[in-house]
């Protein structure tokens, strides 16, 4: 194999973002918030950098492939003004 390691890895996840943004993200999103705690700095990192129009194509994409609403999900594992936050900046609030 031509490629192994870090860079196999990276020129995966580059194709997976090309291929199909929604998807990739959305992935990233579940993977920061499955299993035991979340992964803050992941979830936020996401969140704020993608745009409206991503947001919402993201949030359509996560219902599709894990069968669950994100703003249900974020309700679940997070509280406070945190949560409240990121549901507005999901939602385009």
């Amino acid at each position: 194999s031509e490629f192994s390691g870090d860079a196999k890895r990276a020129y995966l996840t580059l194709i997976e973002c090309i291929v199909n943004r929604p998807s990739y993200f959305a992935n990233r999103i579940n993977d920061a918030i499955k299993g035991m705690g979340t992964n803050d700095r992941e979830l936020i990192t996401i969140i704020v950098q993608r745009s409206e129009v991503d947001l919402a194509l993201i949030r359509d994409q996560y219902k599709r492939e894990f069968n669950k609403k994100l703003v249900e999900v974020i309700r679940s594992e997070c509280s406070g003004k945190y949560e409240d936050s990121l549901i507005a900046i999901i939602e385009g609030n």
